[in-house]
């Protein structure tokens, strides 16, 4: 079945003065998969005496406000709520309304900066313990509706951008029993083919590509490597998540896609569908390496040339439909970390770029060597870009997502696999950093990384990002220009 793109038709020139934040990013909202209200509209004289003001007062924050940043922000790239859905049971007061209370307290967290938190640990803040009471609350739940599970997965999210990865897996785990009870799964491409279209099927494939997706980004931490799996990998035929957010330019445009896991990644998709494609091969080299170490599979790099090539062909995809590292970044991150999940174990003791001998050992680790030093390459290469872009385009760091900050640290921990191939290894290691430090303004977990970055033991001396000088000689000083806060603040 073909692609149907729908593009989104909001003015960003007729939001309400009285209730744009001012600080919002200067991104058009975008509108759902089906006609849907515009924030304008929630703010018209129709609604403006509705009891959804009540729920202002009652949660004692601006729910349109909200609203909006969430839905400008994180929804690109994290599309498990249908907003048309979203914003006709608020403005209609569906029954079901603790849920929709607890979902706009999730979007809150969500759309305020680490910054904003300070050094506080997110486990004091009284919103966030608020949120936790209130999800704790439907565990006893036998049928739970949707809306608490993408509350479930809202919060985990939360927990893991604020370096709480095992709180994050905690709650994850909670979520997918929920929607194992309430029979959310991906769908099938041929049985669903020809089905007429369903917005309870969407939103339950939503939710399961979700919780796949978080359960990837959750084991990008080492400490979770070695717990299992939330939820399978997706075979051939599983749909991808029927409706996503494409960017074009600084315009959102809903898109709507009904194509397997298998599709060719050629075709051009939204955040979130690219997140679900990325989630799976990282998924893939997970397994891979788990039978790797329990000695079930061949111990051979080219026995997972295939997942290789898959990896590499999504990269280029997602490059060559977007310019902008930040659409992508959590898919980007999935990906490279994919490649030093599977290469990182050939590489030689030392780790050098010298050729080697060529016997089978030895092509391992060569090809192991190529394969990382691609990796750090790549990401080296994005931070230069992402660096010289946002100076430029600040608003942009409200739209990142966490998991980017651990293909970084990923990069600098491999970093002197390639100095020898890299003549510029010394600025891109720079890059790398001041990537991690304009991160550490939106998401905690990217401040947690720098400072464990700084003591990465490395054939260099640790860079230390207080002092405004450099040395020569290898001796790093690093000096982060960083955009200032109230250039990006989400809200402070």
């Amino acid at each position: 079945m073909p692609a149907r793109n729908t593009a989104a038709g909001a003015n960003d020139g007729s939001r309400s003065r009285a209730t744009a934040p001012s600080d919002s990013p200067d991104l058009i909202a975008t509108r759902s998969s089906s006609e849907s209200r515009t924030v304008d509209a929630w703010t018209t004289l129709e609604y403006s005496s509705h009891e959804p003001d009540a729920l202002s007062r009652r949660l004692k924050l601006d729910w349109r406000q909200t609203a909006s940043l969430y839905f400008q922000t994180v929804h690109p790239w994290f599309s498990i709520l249908r907003q048309d859905k979203f914003e006709e049971a608020l403005l209609r007061l569906h029954p079901q309304d603790d849920a929709y209370e607890l979902l706009i307290i999730c979007m809150h967290l969500l759309t305020t900066t680490a910054h904003t938190h300070g050094d506080d640990d997110i486990i004091v803040n009284p919103l966030y313990q608020n949120a936790k009471q209130r999800f704790a609350s439907v565990s006893y739940l036998s049928d739970p509706t949707l809306e608490w599970i993408q509350a479930g997965l809202l919060i985990s999210l939360f927990e893991f951008g604020n370096g709480k990865t095992k709180l994050a897996y905690r709650s994850l785990s909670e979520t997918a029993t929920l929607a194992r009870l309430a029979g959310v799964n991906p769908g099938q491409y041929q049985k669903d083919l020809h089905s007429e279209f369903d917005v309870d099927a969407e939103c339950r494939r939503a939710l399961w590509w979700g919780i796949f997706i978080l359960d990837q980004f959750a084991h990008l931490d080492p400490a979770l490597r070695n717990l299992p799996s939330l939820s399978s990998s997706p075979d051939n035929d599983a749909l991808l998540p029927t409706a996503g957010v494409v960017v074009d330019g600084d315009r959102l445009q809903s898109y709507v896609a009904n194509l397997p896991v298998s599709a060719p990644v050629s075709i051009a998709l939204g955040g979130f569908q690219r997140a679900a494609q990325a989630a799976t091969v990282l998924y893939q080299a997970r397994e891979w390496d788990r039978r790797v170490r329990q000695g079930d599979a061949d111990r051979g790099v080219s026995s997972f040339e295939d997942l290789d090539g898959r990896i590499r062909a999504l990269l280029d995809a997602m490059l060559n439909q977007c310019h902008r590292w930040e659409v992508f970044c959590d898919a980007l991150a999935m990906c490279i970390s994919s490649l030093f999940v599977l290469y990182a174990p050939y590489l030689p003791p030392q780790s050098i770029s010298a050729p080697l001998a060529n016997d089978t050992k030895s092509c391992d680790e060569a090809k192991a060597v190529a394969a990382i030093g691609f990796a750090v390459k790549f990401v080296g290469d994005l931070a230069v870009n992402f660096n010289s872009q946002i100076s430029q385009h600040a608003l942009r760091l409200a739209n990142l997502a966490p998991p980017a900050p651990f293909a970084c640290f990923l990069a600098v921990e491999h970093m002197h696999v390639v100095e020898g191939d890299l003549p510029d290894s010394s600025e891109r290691y720079l890059e790398i950093f001041e990537t991690l430090k304009t991160f550490g303004k939106r998401w905690k977990v990217a401040a947690d990384l720098l400072d464990l970055a700084l003591h990465v033991s490395v054939p260099r001396p640790s860079p230390s990002p207080d002092s405004a000088q450099s040395t020569k000689r290898g001796l790093y000083k690093i000096s982060i220009r960083c955009p200032k806060p109230a250039d990006y603040m989400l809200r402070q």
